[in-house]
């Protein structure tokens, strides 16, 4: 399937690889050419779920964090969270390909500081192993 999904993509050279890539329909419009127009439809039903489960995951986890780590976080605690991330979605949604981009470019700058606990994540591995050898 994936040599498949490849071909469709460098088959059309109007366009970039990448973004292709990056082509919100391309999972839809692969499994409908590649198994049936039916499973289309259930791959989104699917995609959907799991954007469901991750926002319920967020909003309990926020949660989570506003009490102070109780386990069972307020009702109103949970629907404030929960509000406010629906309206953050939505406005990211109806705003400007620009908002999209600028999350993704602040996304990319909060996470560069995570290198350096990988790098050193990966040190300490290899430190702890070379020792382990040794003994």
């Amino acid at each position: 399937m994936v040599a498949s999904v490849l071909f469709v993509m460098l088959d059309q050279p109007t366009e970039s690889f990448f973004d292709k890539l990056i082509r919100s329909t391309a999972v839809l419009n692969t499994v409908q050419q590649l198994v049936n127009p039916k499973m289309g439809i259930i791959t989104l039903i699917l995609v959907c779920t799991f954007f469901i489960t991750s926002a319920d995951s967020a909003v309990i986890v926020l949660g989570i964090f506003s009490e102070n780590g109780a386990l069972n976080p307020s009702k109103k605690t949970l629907l404030m969270w929960g509000i406010l991330e629906g309206v953050f979605s939505i406005v990211l949604m109806i705003g400007s390909k620009d908002a999209l981009t600028t999350m993704e470019t602040l996304a990319i700058v909060g996470a560069f500081p995570f290198i350096f606990v990988e790098i050193g994540a990966a040190l300490g591995l290899t430190r702890g192993l070379r020792a382990e050898k040794l003994k």
